[in-house]
């Protein structure tokens, strides 16, 4: 089901809102 959700155009927002919910749930990354 995943394959079908990662389009070309949808692949940007799904990466993006992933980061943001692992940036919440998980520890802060050190730059």
């Amino acid at each position: 089901m995943l394959y079908k959700i990662l389009e070309k155009s949808s692949y940007e927002d799904f990466v993006k809102n992933l980061i943001s919910d692992y940036e919440l749930i998980g520890p802060k990354k050190k730059d």
